[in-house]
């Protein structure tokens, strides 16, 4: 699946897939997504346990 995220979605780098982002649905769940080399993002997996601690942190350091 190939789609658009708009730039209100989070965005983050991982040392394994490069440019990620994160979109929420619910409290605690969510997809992740990485960028393709033709500049489309790319579903890649639901978010687990660690991904949301990284969002919130980054989200911490960034308020």
């Amino acid at each position: 699946m190939t789609i658009d995220i708009p730039y209100k979605h989070f965005k983050f780098r991982d040392k394994n897939y490069g440019e990620v982002a994160f979109i929420q649905e619910g409290e605690w769940t969510g997809w992740i997504f990485t960028r393709h080399p033709d500049r489309h993002w790319v579903s890649l997996r639901l978010a687990n346990a660690d991904d949301l601690k990284k969002i919130e942190r980054t989200m911490a350091v960034m308020n």
